[in-house]
């Protein structure tokens, strides 16, 4: 047996089962009340959003963003929120607090993927999916180069 064919089916084989076994939705599971990815928001603050390094009042403040400035954030309904763009980079992955912040709108929902629509199945995507899908593609072609060669030694 060719041991080039064997190597590919079994790199398919494993390559598709940690794609389907190990495609846990993780973001779902941390996801927190009220989260829903990534938003754009309008800053409320009259005086300008002192943004933080971190997550509280203790943090180190890095920068204000002006009134009625429009940023993207993880999407929160209260506490902190981390600042995700529209911002300077000396302040992207800063924090703010999201009571001072008005929704816009939603960008991204919280596994990456589209909204459903009509007739869906499921609430998101996976993009452990395409993975998936190659891996089985890889992994069958292997296993037919593999055939072909068994076959076609015999003749």
């Amino acid at each position: 047996m060719n041991r080039k064919c064997l190597t590919f089916a079994a790199t398919g084989l494993v390559g598709g089962g940690i794609a389907l076994f190990g495609a846990g939705s993780v973001p779902a599971a941390n996801a927190q009340e009220g989260d829903y990815g990534i938003c754009e928001y309008r800053v409320t603050a009259r005086h300008g959003l002192k943004v933080h390094t971190g997550p509280g009042l203790r943090y180190r403040v890095i920068g204000t963003l002006p009134y009625r400035k429009e940023v993207r954030a993880d999407c929160k309904k209260r506490g902190w929120t981390e600042l995700r763009g529209d911002v300077p980079v000396e302040l992207r992955h800063g924090f703010v607090d999201a009571a001072h912040l008005r929704l816009i709108r939603v960008i991204y929902p919280p596994d990456g993927g589209v909204a459903a629509g009509a007739g869906a199945t499921s609430p998101g995507t996976n993009p452990y999916l395409a993975g998936t899908g190659l891996a089985a593609i890889a992994a069958g072609a292997g296993v037919a180069v593999m055939a072909r060669r068994r076959r076609t030694a015999g003749v």
